[in-house]
């Protein structure tokens, strides 16, 4: 009985010697396999950069714009800062920088969109928030040419200084992005060149086709643009619009046309476009 308790307790002392052994051993071989990894990521270089979420900016602009060099060692790179190098820039809300193993860089961006400019010293686009964004002559070179193709915003005094990444505090230019941003619901966005906000009068757009003022007055826009919408739909064509002198639709359901001279109808009143 007593030899049979001393077998237990040697065998009990040699299960924990070797239970000691392994777990020793264990841990040697995590510090180990963590030492060689960091080693190993240490040697690693970016191969590739791969741009998300650039719709006007070119990706070439944007790896130069993020301070990121060609083969620079992955563990140099430092995210809060080519984040930084990202948002700096006017035409970038957001800005998001991923490394993956073994050698890619991933930069997400939100772009700000444009959708109107104004005509200063250059030409400022401007976004949905009244935000300024770089000016044309700058970015030309780095956006596509879509991204430069939106209404000019004209007929307003005073609007004070001009800041690029800053949005522009002015009641008229809030109005004009309002217009702008229903006639894009609506649909007729890209058949205006122009939005003249008349010094505070009656605002007028310019059409794509031709030119053609199109007064639309003040308040009812969403009304107003419908109505200008189906009108320009229904009645006028590419090579007609020339032949316009300007689009009234001020008045509740008609619209007011005046056409140039020698045709046999000069002023002709057109009621219940909208069905």
């Amino acid at each position: 009985m007593h030899n049979h308790r001393r077998i237990k307790q040697k065998n009990s002392k040699y299960s924990q010697y070797w239970h000691r052994i392994l777990f020793i051993l264990l841990v040697l071989l995590i510090v180990t396999l963590i030492i060689l990894s960091q080693s190993w990521k240490n040697t690693l270089k970016i191969d590739r950069v791969i741009i998300e979420g650039a719709k006007s900016l070119n990706a070439k602009f944007i790896v130069e714009l993020s301070g990121v060099k060609p083969q620079e060692l992955l563990d140099k790179v430092y995210i809060p800062e080519i984040k930084n190098h990202l948002v700096t820039h006017p035409m970038i809300k957001e800005a998001h920088v991923e490394c993956q193993l073994p050698n890619v860089l991933r930069l997400k961006i939100v772009e700000r969109i444009p959708v109107a400019s104004i005509n200063l010293d250059d030409i400022y686009p401007i976004d949905i928030d009244g935000v300024v964004l770089s000016k044309i002559s700058s970015i030309s070179k780095n956006i596509s040419p879509e991204a430069i193709d939106f209404p000019l915003i004209s007929g307003i005094s005073n609007i004070g200084k001009i800041q690029e990444g800053i949005a522009l505090n002015h009641n008229e230019i809030f109005q004009a992005l309002e217009i702008l941003s229903l006639s894009q619901s609506i649909g007729c966005y890209h058949m205006i060149s122009e939005i003249n906000m008349n010094q505070g009068k009656d605002i007028q757009l310019y059409s794509v086709d031709g030119g053609i003022p199109i007064i639309i007055g003040r308040n009812n826009y969403q009304k107003r643009l419908i109505t200008f919408y189906e009108f320009w739909k229904k009645f006028i064509e590419p090579d007609n619009a020339r032949n316009l002198c300007y689009v009234d639709v001020r008045f509740d359901g008609q619209v007011v046309v005046k056409w140039r001279q020698n045709l046999e109808e000069n002023v002709k009143k057109i009621s219940n476009i909208i069905m």
